[in-house]
């Protein structure tokens, strides 16, 4: 309990100042748990009950806040066919071309 409260009031503010591109609010209201919610720039916001949630759970939650774009996951329930390939053809992990020094 010290210790997420801890990280909460301290650790937490030091995350929000290096990273001012999430805000990050801890709301804890009386006889209630604290609730940590992360607000986009685009108006989209998360949030994580911080009820029996340890110091690097709750961590762990705000990074994941700080490398997220705040959209929406949009799932395709058809894949994605078009009439115009990449003129860069199709993408092939093993087709790298590493170049040899001149001889």
């Amino acid at each position: 309990e010290a210790n997420r409260r801890e990280f909460l009031s301290r650790d937490l503010v030091r995350f929000a100042e290096a990273n001012p591109t999430v805000e990050i609010s801890v709301i804890k209201k009386s006889r209630q748990h604290p609730v940590l919610t992360g607000r986009y720039i685009n108006g989209n916001e998360k949030a994580l009950d911080a009820k029996n949630r340890s110091a690097k759970e709750i961590a762990d939650f705000a990074v994941r806040l700080r490398n997220q774009s705040g959209r929406k996951v949009t799932r395709y329930a058809k894949p994605v066919i078009t009439e115009r390939p990449s003129i860069q053809g199709y993408f092939n992990p093993f087709a790298e071309h590493v170049p040899r020094p001149a001889s």
